[in-house]
């Protein structure tokens, strides 16, 4: 016993090399014995041989397997060695044998966050607290925790169970940047814009200098109708980073909204660098143009890039290109090619993912107004610039019968993915509820939801037409027949105004930038008229409004 108890000493003191060699001398001769096993591992394990100090270790564990410090001591060494899910097993093993050991406790927490098992590891740093209240290990593992969680609620849109999780967290970490910034994402995510931002106010008190939370404080400032807050967030945030794509972009959207086009579509082209558009970025064998270069016999490719709405939106620059000098291809989604091909321009028309010719420079739709300076006090584009086809619409015509009051077309709702859907659709309970008894109502809709195909079976002057609209051309053609259309912000909304039908278009507050603020005409379509949704109102604050331009046409 002397002899482990000199190895012991000079462990204690520093002198590793001569412990091992005293360890060994001793285990020579008592090769079972649990605690030098587990004294000379420690030693491994200070020296930096994990994996014989697992060795020794799971030698002291074999000899004496009740034994809670042994388990632990493994689970260090394995933590060092990568073996996560062994090592957590070990503290799980260890905690069984002594369950206020809340160093296990900590170190299981920390692996479970490793490991992406957020729940257990709250369990553990609650209960380390309950051992030691004030542990500021256990109180940072278990803010940490609540706050991933919290984070992965948000992302679930589970937001209530969110923002718990985040405010618990908050109270044992009050000054945590990166937890207000979480708690004021919920918060976003969840509509509430005033509470997110707080949160971001008081984040930025702790870290002044973030730009992320300066682009998301621009957001918020926007969506509260604090513009000149919102400019300055996002000013702020490019001085910091001047090439933070995500910043730009959002910066972008907010001067297109109030009308700033020049500055609004050069940071407009940031999209393609920020997460929501690279993964949908495509490579193109030819240069982008950008409106400087001559296209004097060159052939461009203008295509597609985002929604239907938008492709329908912007098809109309590609009348501005001189196709007695220039060849122009156009490639869209097959549901709008048959439309697209009445643009009044000579143009050839592609699917999206067809083969297409050879061709000298590219141009995402979007990127259009940018390279033809468009601005929106010189350059009228209202007038149409798709036309229905005449035998289908005839045959629409027909098919609704005679014409003996008001034909009205209507869109309620959005595509259920589309991010921002909450936006934009209406509830078609009281919509259709309201709708005055003098005309025929006919839903130009593709996808109905189950509750709206409920509420139109009790109303024989509403007509579902889903099953008759293919592509977009009969879409175009039924909208041609109509007296009025009243749509949310959907590609409806851009096909009837593409094509000249008199069109109200309901908009949230909270509408996309090319409505504007305030204007109740647009300077897309000449035959639209824009109802606008008041700030925290809803949406039967307008619908004597839309009642009274339906019983006008009468």
């Amino acid at each position: 016993m002397n002899l482990l108890i000199n190895a012991a000493k000079k462990h204690q003191s520093g002198d590793l090399k001569r412990a091992v060699g005293l360890y060994q001398a001793f285990l020579r001769e008592n090769a079972e014995h649990a605690e030098a096993l587990n004294l000379y591992g420690l030693c491994m394990h200070e020296l930096g041989n994990f994996q014989e100090a697992d060795t020794l270790f799971s030698g002291a564990i074999r000899c004496d397997p009740e034994k809670s410090e042994f388990y632990q001591n493994r689970g260090a060494a394995r933590i060092k060695m990568g073996k996560t899910v062994d090592a957590l097993s070990d503290f799980e093993v260890s905690l069984s044998h002594d369950p206020n050991n809340y160093h296990c406790l900590l170190e299981a927490g920390r692996i479970s966050i490793d490991l992406q098992e957020i729940d257990n590891a709250i369990e553990f740093f609650e209960k380390a607290l309950e051992i030691t209240k004030d542990n500021e290990s256990a109180i940072v593992g278990l803010s940490y925790s609540l706050s991933l969680r919290g984070l992965k609620k948000t992302l679930e849109k589970n937001f209530d169970d969110a923002i718990s999780d985040l405010k618990d967290a908050l109270q044992l970490c009050p000054e945590t940047w990166e937890i207000l910034y979480n708690l004021g994402n919920a918060y976003l995510r969840s509509g509430n814009y005033q509470l997110a931002q707080q949160q971001y106010e008081r984040a930025l008190r702790f870290n002044d200098t973030n730009v992320q939370l300066l682009c998301n404080k621009g957001i918020t400032s926007e969506r509260l109708g604090a513009f000149s807050e919102a400019t300055a967030a996002y000013e702020n945030a490019l001085v910091l980073d001047p090439k933070n794509s995500a910043v730009a972009y959002n910066y972008s959207l907010l001067l297109l909204k109030l009308g700033s086009y020049e500055k609004g579509l050069d940071l407009y082209e940031n999209r393609w660098e920020t997460r929501e558009f690279k993964a949908a970025k495509r490579q193109f064998k030819a240069p982008l143009w950008q409106g400087d270069s001559d296209l004097t016999n060159k052939r461009i490719l203008c295509h597609a890039e985002q929604g239907l709405g938008d492709t329908i939106q912007f098809l109309r620059f590609c009348t501005m290109f001189d196709t007695t000098k220039t060849t122009v291809f156009v490639q869209c989604h097959s549901d709008l090619i048959e439309i697209a091909q009445t643009v009044p321009m000579q143009a050839e028309f592609y699917e999206t993912g067809s083969e297409l010719p050879d061709y000298d420079f590219h141009c995402p739709f979007m990127s259009l107004p940018r390279a033809f300076k468009y601005r929106p006090d010189s350059q009228k584009t209202t007038k149409p610039y798709l036309h229905p086809c005449r035998t289908k619409k005839e045959t629409f015509d027909k098919n609704f019968g005679l014409r003996t009051r008001p034909r009205v077309g209507l869109v309620l709702e959005g595509k259920p993915s589309h991010v921002h859907n909450h936006f934009r659709s209406v509830n078609a309970v009281d919509f259709i509820d309201f709708l005055p008894s003098n005309a025929d109502y006919f839903l130009l809709q593709k996808e109905l939801s189950s509750q709206t195909k409920a509420l139109i079976s009790n109303r024989p002057d509403v007509t579902d037409l889903s099953k008759s609209l293919i592509n977009f051309s009969d879409t175009a053609a039924a909208c041609s027949n109509m007296d009025l259309i009243i749509t949310v912000d959907t590609a409806v909304a851009h096909l009837a105004g593409a094509i000249g039908c008199p069109t109200i278009l309901l908009l949230h507050y909270q509408s996309d930038w090319r409505w504007g603020l305030e204007t109740k005409s647009s300077h897309w379509y000449s035959n639209m008229r824009l109802i606008r949704l008041k700030r925290n109102g809803e949406w039967p604050d307008v619908y004597a409004e839309i009642s009274a331009s339906i019983q006008s046409i009468a």
